[in-house]
Formats: structure tokens, C-alpha cells, sequence
């Protein structure tokens, strides 16, 4: 009994963070702690129970306070000091103006710390910063990882999202003028250590993170989380049309983005269990039109894992040209138009190296429909969103949320609907889809959990990983990914792909896929060592990517 009144202290103590107190039922226990100071404010016993003698409340306390001192250490909760250095003066400079939320400090800061040439004007610089803001709000410094006397790189935290970056300002010798600027996203430092709550605590963090995220107009969206199927949290947050004033429902359609390719990946595999298509075979097979000394050397599994090396990029008029489009076909020939304008098409030849394309998922798009006789958007209606009872999902607009994000001449969050191409098609294999949070719930769980889509064999290629840091490998279609699929939960790689999906052991194993444009963002991510569910979509630029992390921090799981 002891012994679970300390564990549960250990975790109580380690999700203290930067909370200043808290309250256990377990143990009765009222805590004031000032985490700035490091120093015991208060202490009180609420009750006794009839079981809990003076000598195990005696233990507990003495256990409570190691917990605290091993959080404090593990977090690295110590005064930060700022190194004297010119690039820790522009860095300083910088956290004050971001901060301050305005532009005007902002183009203060830019006009005194950056070496601007005549390509590069002070309000793309100042956009590129309030947008930053406007998608992860104010910050905190925590650490320093580059230290040099003209190159500074600090971890930060966001005090409302908790997202890391690190900015890295690098200077001028010379002049002490910025002539260089990174930023690392995605990651977080090394030495900070992320302690899970119980899961009716973790439940009610989100909801205060949600609701304080929304109240800053850093979330907007729509979130479902499930756990064994059944529903934990189904709610929406914000406005679907600022100006309006139309709020967001659970049932307002949204942009999925990148979520579509693994539908696309799910028709695609219907055609190869049925032996229409081959996942070997060159597609000059089925795209007779195009030419040969590029399709020779493209197959569908090429394309599927993003080693194809077929992304259009770097030619004139070819995305404005294509957000136009309004069909497959429309979208084939501006392909067939516009590849003798690509710099690579003379000399095309795959890399076998991952880089992530769009354009490989039209050419699926397009070779679905040529082999079946039927609009790719039909296709995926009858044989994808019926058998999954995703009822609300299409290329079509009706009840769709307004797009936003960060536009500096409007001082704020503008539509982005019509202002800002999307580099898709209206119908694409790779993006364009709306769709709800049960929609695609509906999607993930019939995929997963039922043979209705596809057979086991084809399925367990959307679960098992080929793609390691980047490495290919070639798994066959057999008992050993039969096996995979129901042994995901022992997968541990920190960075992995499967036929359709991302494996991640970042935090917490999840396999998910995410998306986004100019202003919407959405996550799709499985948690199979908890039978957690989590489907959120926003129509600004990374509120879903925000809570994905937000999430994964913050799950309960064994130690």
C-alpha cells in the first residue's frame, strides 16, 4: 500500500513542473511549492486515513521532497543566465520584441540587428517572426545550446502551447549584424525529462490547455481522443469564420491535407490485392503517355514510400497552373505539359533516398483511374469512404471552415481562402480532401482493427516499418508482417515510415500521418500501447501539430 501512495507521489511531484502547488486525494497532502526559488512555501495534512499511519505519512513526506528535488534537477529549473556575448545581446533583444506581440517592436528589432541586402525587405522579416508568433505564442528561454560569441542557438518553450524551438542568431564579426538565422522545431532539449499524470489528471490538462490555447486564438479547430474505441473527449474550439462569427463544430469540415495519401495508399492496395496493379512493376505499364525514360523507372512502391524522386519543383507557372485544376485528367496533362520544363528531365533518375512528394501521389491518383475506368474521387466514395462510414468526407466545399494564418498587412489572423494558392489540385491524390474528426476515426479504426478495406497481408504494410532514419529496406508481404502488425506496440525506432504512415518512438510509439497548408493544419495518430485515438483538425497553421506534441508529452505510460 506504502508503495503505491509513493509512486503516486513521484508522479503527482514530477508533473508539478512549473505549477506552484497541488492537492493528492490519495494522501490528503496541500502543497505550496515555488519552483522559481526552489523553496517550500507551505505544507499541510488535509485528513488521515484510518490506514495511513504517522510513520508511512513520515516516508511519504521525506519521499515527496526527493521527488521534488529530482524534478528540479531533471528539468534543469535553474535561474537561466545569459552569457555575455554581441550575439546574446541581439538574442535578448529579440525574446523582448517577440514577446511583446507587436509589430512595430518586431520592425524596431529587424532594422537594428539585421544586415538587410536589397532582395530582403524588413516586412518579410517581421511577417516571418509574427507568424512564428501567432502559431506558437510567448515564449520562455530554457537552455543554451550553441554558445559562441557570434553564433547563439537557445531553447525555448512556448508558455501557453509548451512547444520547443531553438533559435539560432549568427553574426556579422564585424558589423554584430545578423547574417544568418536558424531554427530547429520539432525536437525538444535533451535534458528535459516529461513525467505522465494519471489519465483522469492527463484528461483534464488537456481541457485546461485547450481552452487556454483557445483564449489566446492559438487553437481553432476541432479534436476527437479515444481510447478503446470509446470517446474521451469530442469537442471544437474557435471560430470556423472569424468575421462571421461562426464557431467551429464537431462536425465542421475541414482541410485534411496530407491525410489523404493514406487513402490514396488504401486504394492503391485494394487494386493490388485484386492484381489490377503491381507494386513492382515500372508505370509506363499503366501511363503509356508518359515518358518512358522517366515511368521506366517509377513503380508504385516507389512512390508510395517517397523515393521516387518525382516532385515537380522549380518550374514556372506549374503550382499556379495546377491549384486550377478540377479533375485527375486535367491534372495528367499538365504534368505531360510541363515536364520538359523540369531542370531534372534529361537526366531523371531516383535517388532511392526518402524526399517527400505530392506529385508521385497524383500519378497514383492517375493511374487508379485509368485502370479502373473511374474518376479517382468515386472510386475512393465507393470502395473507401462507404465501407468506412466516413459520410462527411470529399473534395467538395460545403460546410467548410475558413483557412487562417498570420498576415502582416492585416495586423492578424487573415483568410487565407482565396489569397494564397494551395499547390494541389481541387481533386489530388496527395492533399485536397475535407473531411470531420469522426470521418476519419471511422477511417483509422476500420483500417486497423477490421479486414473490410483490405486483407490482412496488404494492411500490415500500412503498419510495418521499411524506412528507418532515412534507410529503405524491402519487406515482402508475409507471415512476418502479419505478425508486425500485431506487435506494433513492441516497435521502438525513433524515427520510422511505414506504406503509408509515420512510426514514431519520439515520447510515446505512435503511428500517424499529419498535414499541412497556408492555414490549416491536422494530425492523425495512434497510440497502440494505450489504445489512444487522437484525430485533431485546425483552420490555422499548426494548432493540431501543437497539441500532437502537446499529447505524446504528456501520455500516460509505464516507467
Amino acid at each position: 500500500m506504502i508503495i503505491k501512495k509513493l509512486y503516486h507521489i513521484f508522479f503527482m511531484a514530477n508533473n508539478l513542473k512549473e505549477s506552484k502547488s497541488f492537492y493528492s486525494e490519495v494522501l490528503g497532502l496541500d502543497i505550496k511549492f515555488d519552483f522559481s526559488q526552489n523553496r517550500l512555501l507551505a505544507f499541510k495534512i488535509g485528513y488521515e486515513e484510518p490506514s495511513y499511519t504517522i510513520k508511512s505519512y513520515i516516508i511519504s513526506i521525506v519521499f515527496l521532497l526527493f521527488s521534488f528535488h529530482f524534478v528540479i534537477a531533471q528539468n534543469n529549473i535553474e535561474p537561466f543566465v545569459w552569457p555575455e556575448s554581441p550575439a546574446s545581446n541581439v538574442f535578448q533583444d529579440f525574446v523582448k520584441a517577440f514577446n511583446s506581440r507587436e509589430e512595430n517592436e518586431l520592425e524596431r528589432f529587424v532594422k537594428k540587428h539585421y544586415a538587410l541586402d536589397k532582395t530582403e525587405s524588413i516586412n518579410e522579416k517581421v511577417e516571418l517572426w509574427m507568424d512564428l508568433y501567432y502559431r506558437y505564442g510567448p515564449i520562455t528561454v530554457h537552455s543554451i545550446s550553441i554558445n559562441k560569441p557570434y553564433d547563439l542557438e537557445v531553447w525555448v518553450k512556448g508558455d501557453i502551447t509548451e512547444i520547443w524551438f531553438a533559435p539560432e542568431f549568427i553574426l556579422n564579426e564585424e558589423t554584430n549584424k545578423i547574417k544568418a538565422v536558424g531554427l530547429l522545431e520539432g525536437e525538444q532539449p535533451d535534458k528535459v525529462v516529461n513525467f505522465p499524470v494519471n489519465e483522469t489528471q492527463f484528461i483534464s490538462n488537456i481541457e485546461n490547455y485547450l481552452e487556454e490555447n483557445e483564449k489566446a486564438g492559438l487553437f481553432q479547430g476541432s479534436i476527437l481522443i479515444k481510447k478503446d474505441e470509446k470517446p474521451i473527449l469530442n469537442k471544437a474550439y474557435g471560430y470556423s469564420n472569424i468575421d462571421s462569427k461562426v464557431k467551429n463544430q464537431v462536425d465542421t469540415r475541414m482541410r485534411i491535407s496530407s491525410i489523404t495519401k493514406p487513402i490514396t495508399i488504401v486504394a492503391c492496395l485494394q487494386l493490388v490485392q485484386n492484381g489490377v496493379l503491381d507494386l513492382e512493376t515500372p508505370i509506363s505499364e499503366y501511363l503509356k503517355e508518359l515518358p518512358s525514360h522517366i515511368a521506366n523507372k517509377l513503380t508504385l512502391k516507389s512512390m508510395i514510400n517517397h523515393t521516387s524522386s518525382y516532385e515537380l519543383d522549380n518550374i514556372d507557372g506549374f503550382r499556379e497552373a495546377l491549384e486550377k485544376t478540377k479533375s485527375m485528367e486535367e491534372v495528367y496533362q499538365l504534368h505531360l505539359d510541363y515536364l520538359p520544363k523540369w531542370e531534372n528531365y534529361k537526366n531523371f533518375q531516383p535517388s532511392g533516398k526518402f524526399d517527400y512528394s505530392n506529385d508521385s501521389f497524383d500519378l497514383i491518383a492517375i493511374i487508379i483511374e485509368k485502370v479502373t475506368g473511374i474518376k479517382f474521387e468515386n472510386y475512393l466514395n465507393e470502395y473507401v469512404f462507404k465501407i468506412a462510414n466516413m459520410k462527411n468526407t470529399s473534395y467538395e466545399n460545403n460546410n467548410l471552415s475558413t483557412p487562417y494564418r498570420y498576415d502582416l498587412k492585416q495586423k492578424g489572423l487573415a483568410n487565407y481562402d482565396s489569397k494564397y494558392p494551395f499547390s494541389l489540385g481541387k481533386i489530388s491524390g496527395a492533399g485536397g480532401l475535407k473531411s470531420t474528426t469522426e470521418d476519419l476515426s471511422n477511417f483509422f479504426s476500420t483500417l486497423y482493427k477490421t479486414n473490410k478495406l483490405l486483407d490482412l497481408p496488404y494492411k500490415s504494410l500500412m503498419f510495418s516499418i521499411f524506412q528507418q532514419n532515412g534507410a529503405s529496406s524491402n519487406p515482402d508481404i508475409g507471415d512476418s508482417l502479419i505478425k508486425n502488425i500485431n506487435n506494433i506496440g513492441n516497435v521502438k525506432v525513433r524515427n520510422g515510415r511505414s506504406f503509408g504512415f509515420s512510426i514514431s518512438y519520439d515520447s510515446n510509439l505512435n503511428i500517424g500521418h499529419n498535414g499541412t497548408s497556408i492555414g490549416n493544419s491536422a494530425e492523425l495518430r495512434y497510440f497502440p500501447n494505450s489504445d489512444y485515438l487522437m484525430i485533431v483538425l485546425c483552420n490555422n497553421r499548426s494548432g493540431a501539430q501543437n497539441f500532437y506534441n502537446f499529447f505524446k508529452n504528456n501520455l500516460p505510460r509505464k516507467l
